[in-house]
């Protein structure tokens, strides 16, 4: 709990679904052991960050970071070693820069881990946060779509020394084989974590039926994985309903874990009145290649078809 948030100031709530008054901190991010807030959205990063750990409360000071003009730029904290480290990841995986507080003076420190404008090699570039173990880093995913290659490296933060760690080479979802490998508890202990992204080829039909006249149709998007490239695994698939039309409906997602699919969840958003509630329900999955997929799937963007090799 904050004891005190300082006095209320424009922009602090956004106006929500139905009228509804919705927070809008300027950063809510989760680290290892705790969350890091910023209260007031029109401050930005030019006020205290909070850090909550369920027992205590710490002040983060402001950091000054220099004005970078790459559209996707943005602060963020990691918890590493116990250290509170102010990040600023610049574009969508161009680089990142650490503040230090070194004898009260603020120092700043930086590594490009990808290109400042992959479009330019015919390159799509995305980042994410991932981890290994407890320690959080950086993914670096590249999409070379003249070639249909993706590569993914993940670059795990430091406190001090080097900003960043060498490369962990991680998989992406374009390393999955026709027959999709669930991950193994020890796999999942000894092998980084990451959110890859979906891509041309990759997404699987799922089928829902609840007993009425029509199933509902769902694409897997972004899936939890382990392991390597050259033996990558599956945690969990995420999926979102395609509609015959091959349009997304966005108020539906379905939650597949692999290791025991007959515990799969959908969610749904509700609106009742001028309240919008978060519903889910357990729903039992099993993989069948023989069950008969609508063909309109099939024209949804990235559905898997069999690959040419």
């Amino acid at each position: 709990m904050v004891g005190d948030g300082g006095a209320y100031a424009p922009g602090d709530f956004g106006r929500g679904a139905h009228g509804q008054q919705e927070a809008d901190p300027a950063l809510l991010s989760i680290a290892e052991g705790g969350i890091y807030l910023r209260i007031h959205h029109a401050p930005a990063d030019n006020q205290p960050t909070l850090f909550f750990d369920g027992q205590r409360v710490d002040s983060v000071p402001v950091v000054t970071w220099p004005t970078v003009a790459v559209r996707g730029t943005h602060s963020e904290m990691a918890h590493v070693d116990g250290e509170h480290v102010p990040l600023l990841l610049v574009g969508r995986g161009s680089g990142v820069v650490r503040a230090t507080l070194r004898d009260g003076k603020q120092e700043l420190e930086a590594f490009a881990n990808g290109a400042l404008d992959p479009a330019r090699f015919g390159l799509a570039q995305s980042s994410n946060i991932a981890y290994s173990g407890l320690r959080a880093g950086q993914v670096i995913e590249t999409f070379d779509s003249a070639s249909a290659r993706a590569e993914a490296k993940l670059f795990l933060f430091r406190a001090r020394g080097d900003v960043l760690d060498a490369p962990i080479d991680v998989p992406t979802q374009l390393s999955i084989p026709e027959k999709v490998e669930r991950c193994s508890a020890a796999v999942e202990a000894s092998t980084p974590r990451i959110v890859a992204a979906p891509y041309p080829g990759t997404r699987h039909p799922v089928i829902v039926s609840d007993g009425g006249d029509a199933p509902q149709t769902f694409l897997t998007s972004y899936a939890v994985m382990h392991g390597t490239p050259a033996a990558p695994c599956v945690s969990t698939f995420d999926g979102e309903p395609v509609a015959a039309d091959g349009v997304a409906t966005p108020t539906t997602r379905v939650l597949l874990p692999l290791g025991d699919l007959t515990h799969s969840y959908i969610f749904r958003a509700s609106v009742q009145g001028s309240d919008v509630r978060l519903e889910y329900h357990p729903i039992s999955c099993k993989l069948d290649p023989a069950a008969e997929v609508p063909q309109e799937l099939y024209r949804a963007p990235g559905t898997l078809v069999p690959r040419v090799r």
